[in-house]
């Protein structure tokens, strides 16, 4: 036999929501670039500061726009440039110096090999005439004249390639000079620091150049 019992309740009731749409202003917020800025009282000092020291002479022609007290710098941005026109000067005057002691020795080796073939000829003269003077074929005052010319020849033959050494000691200087120019046109613009490059304290740069 089975036996069925049921049971029944009321369900609760159910709230229904209903959204009500709100109205709302807006407005559009402009990108705009701001620059730190405090304002306060009293003795102030500023919590870092970079002395800058010139490495090289001359005029200081440009100045980044952002070289200024409060400026976020990002490193490596040029804060000044130096006048670069004396040492572009300078480095054309090595170019040209250098230039024409290359001439001067292409000249001075082509008179040394012409001079080297008269030693050559005249120190064969020699000896033959040192043979014709035992033999008292020829005067002595002859022979002295030929061995006067032997001596200048290689008198001169010796000052050519001690000039030709001469001039490659001033090659050697010249190209010193044009690596120390180089050098100076290379330092002559001032870039910022990555220890200073995001500081909002107020930076204080002492340049020393001369005009």
């Amino acid at each position: 036999m089975l036996v069925f019992v049921t049971h029944t309740q009321n369900r609760p009731p159910t709230k229904i929501t209903v959204e009500h749409a709100v109205k709302a202003m807006t407005i559009n917020a402009p990108k705009i670039f701001l620059t730190p800025k405090s304002i306060g009282y009293g003795m102030t000092e500023t919590s870092r500061t970079w002395e800058a020291v010139a490495e090289v002479d001359g005029q200081i022609n440009w100045v980044s726009d952002k070289f200024k007290s409060g400026h976020l710098i990002a490193k490596g941005t040029d804060l000044l440039h130096i006048d670069k026109t004396k040492y572009q000067l300078s480095l054309a005057q090595v170019d040209a110096e250098t230039e024409a002691l290359e001439i001067k020795d292409l000249a001075i080796r082509t008179s040394l090999k012409l001079e080297e073939r008269s030693y050559i000829s005249l120190k064969k003269d020699i000896e033959r005439k040192r043979k014709l003077l035992k033999q008292n074929t020829i005067s002595s005052s002859d022979f002295e004249t030929a061995e006067r010319s032997l001596w200048k020849s290689e008198s001169l033959v010796q000052n050519l390639k001690n000039t030709l050494a001469y001039n490659n000691s001033e090659r050697k200087l010249l190209d010193c000079i044009s690596r120390q120019f180089n050098r100076s046109f290379s330092h002559s613009s001032l870039s910022s620091l990555s220890f200073y490059a995001r500081s909002f304290c107020r930076q204080t740069f002492f340049l020393s150049s001369t005009n």
